[in-house]
């Protein structure tokens, strides 16, 4: 590539590189695919030296020029529920019902699940209702739930094959409902295509996306999806075992199908303990209201991950509590010491971890996943302190950035999409101003583990290309990158909370072309 000559797209903005921790006025010219030149005003680049008559001016006026985000922990199979699902609420009658059900239902496999959405969960199912349903929709399986996924009513055929539990559905427990979902290719296409134009609309070009198992069912459509050109988004997928062991064929199998670049196969994660609000993530030193209820197969997740590891692939240990931190540091910093290569081992989900284990973490080589977005799980300042008091003072170590930043370890940001949909304006309202979705606090809640502006850009971007071992070729704004690009309609760097929420993203590039014109 020469050092000079016309560029097919030229980008002037507040210039976010990557290399260092500022953002300048600058700009940034892309010919074939690759980021040609950077420059920033005021150091002798010149960059009409790019702009020919073929070449597309986008200026942003102050606007924020970064590289095109990565979103290191999404489930985009959650959104297949979304083609299945229909809003029951203000639906009064049997026949109402069911023929709402119905109509979502026609022309698609019989095996393919439908499900209704705002059904009380107190709210029983008359007789006639089963039996309007059984005739209409006859061996197809039908689940009712309320809006939190609770009290989940099921048809004799969907109670056969998937024998949903009462109370709150984790994703795990909906495993054998995703796969049977996913039996339609039509439905993966419709999930995938919604999920990429709205991750593009948010300036992410890459996901590293948690699969159950060997994907059942989606994994040959999105590879047909990549072939025809139909598929854009980049994608490493994380095989979590759910209905079985690690599939290490599997594994292998996707490894060699990979498409460099656009689809390939990440490693495996192993989920670890449980969560805050039930008291199941293993805790240090417990909980300010009760015992601990975590309950961790220490030995059978070492062994699987020492065999994971020893069979080449990369191992993610989805932690909650800082007990189950300090036991994957363990077992990921012996498996770093036997196996001294650059595959990325990770802790994902990772909201409290003790700063010794921190230390211990960048030593290792390992990767932080977490969520920026963390504090907009919460309304307000109220609602938080209702979950997070089973902490006790000790509920101030969440999502302690600084001290990520003092043991240098390598951080990179993640959303446990459709958890969250990734925006970089509202984790730097989050992470940096600390603020709940009504705005709150003045001040924000815990400044002192605050991160900084610089510290979420690279989460986002140069931290994400290291987490992806992409970055050689990306999280970068430098000559010969690829040229994935987000920029935004204003400075994000110098903007207060409350403009922060009003930001949107601009434009996005993907491969040196535009993916999203906002």
């Amino acid at each position: 590539m020469s050092t000079a000559g016309t560029a097919d797209l030229l980008v002037r903005g507040t210039v976010f590189t990557g290399l260092d921790d500022t953002a300048r006025p600058g700009w940034v010219a892309v010919r074939d695919g690759r980021v040609a030149a950077v420059g920033h005003d005021g150091d002798g680049s010149d960059a009409t030296a790019w702009r020919g008559r073929a070449t597309t001016l986008h200026d942003a006026g102050d606007g924020l020029v970064c590289a095109g985000l990565h979103d290191d922990h999404t489930f985009l199979t959650a959104t297949l529920l979304e083609e299945v699902t229909v809003d029951l609420a203000g639906t009064g009658e049997a026949r109402d019902v069911a023929a709402a059900l119905s109509r979502a239902a026609a022309g698609r496999p019989a095996g393919v699940p439908v499900v209704g959405t705002g059904w009380p969960g107190d709210r029983p199912v008359p007789a006639e209702l089963t039996e309007v349903l059984t005739e209409q929709l006859g061996p197809r399986p039908v689940v009712l739930w309320d809006a939190d996924r609770t009290a989940p009513w099921q048809n004799e055929v969907a109670r056969a094959r998937y024998d949903l539990p009462r109370g709150g559905l984790p994703n795990e427990a909906l495993a054998p409902l995703f796969a049977d979902v996913a039996t339609d290719p039509v439905l993966v296409e419709r999930a995938w295509s919604h999920a990429e134009r709205e991750l593009l609309s948010r300036g992410v070009v890459s996901v590293k996306d948690v699969v159950f198992d060997d994907h059942p069912g989606a994994l040959p459509v999105l590879r047909d999806l990549v072939a025809r050109g139909r598929l854009r988004l980049r994608q490493r997928l994380a095989s979590q075992p759910v209905r079985r062991a690690h599939d290490l064929a599997f594994a292998a199998a996707a490894t060699a199908a990979a498409v460099p670049g656009r689809l390939e196969f990440h490693g495996f994660k192993l989920m670890v303990d449980g969560t805050f609000p039930d008291r199941t993530a293993d805790m240090l030193d417990g909980y300010a209201d009760g015992p601990s209820l975590a309950a961790v197969d220490h030995e059978g997740l070492r062994a699987a991950a020492e065999e994971i590891a020893g069979a080449g692939f990369t191992v993610g240990l989805n932690v909650d509590g800082d007990a189950a931190a300090r036991w994957a540091v363990d077992v990921l910093s012996g498996i770093r010491r036997e196996f001294p290569d650059d595959r990325r081992h990770s802790l994902s989900d990772v909201s409290f971890i003790h700063p010794d284990d921190l230390a211990r973490a960048a030593r290792a080589g390992l990767v932080l996943e977490v969520y920026p977005q963390f504090l907009h799980l919460f309304a307000d300042q109220d609602e938080f302190a209702a979950v997070s008091g089973v902490l006790g003072d000790r509920a101030r170590g969440l999502n302690d950035f600084a001290a990520m930043a003092a043991a240098g370890v390598a951080v990179a940001a993640g959303t446990d999409l459709p958890l969250f949909w990734p925006s970089l304006p509202e984790a730097l309202h989050a992470a940096v101003f600390r603020r709940f979705r009504d705005g709150g606090p003045d001040g924000g809640w815990n400044p002192p583990g605050a991160a900084t502006v610089a510290a979420v850009l690279r989460a986002w971007t140069t931290g994400g290309a290291w987490a992806a071992g992409a970055e050689r070729t990306a999280g970068t704004l430098q000559r010969g990158r690829r040229a994935d690009l987000a920029v935004f309609d204003r400075d994000l760097t110098a903007c207060g909370p409350d403009e922060l929420r009003q930001a949107r993203v601009a434009l996005t590039v993907l491969d040196g072309h535009v993916v999203h014109d906002g």
